[in-house]
């Protein structure tokens, strides 16, 4: 995968990059190090079998708000 270097510096397989600069790496960089880099390229077996924790929750049920016996001094 390639990732743009957003700020500071980084170093992968022995090279140091800077601000900027484009990282190829085959760890996502985006989930280790958050808000430094920008995903530039992923390769195209890994996007389509690669899920977000975010897809888990669209595939969830949603279930209705639990309701309570709780009463206020309104209910009376």
């Amino acid at each position: 995968m390639k990732f743009k270097l957003l700020n500071g510096v980084h170093f992968e397989a022995g090279k140091k990059y800077e601000k900027g600069k484009v990282v190829e790496s085959e760890h996502n960089l985006v989930e280790l190090f958050p808000l430094k880099f920008q995903l530039i390229e992923a390769p195209a077996s890994a996007s389509a079998s690669h899920k977000s924790w975010e897809d888990e929750d669209e595939e969830k049920p949603k279930q209705p708000p639990l309701r309570t016996a709780a009463r206020t001094m309104r209910d009376k």
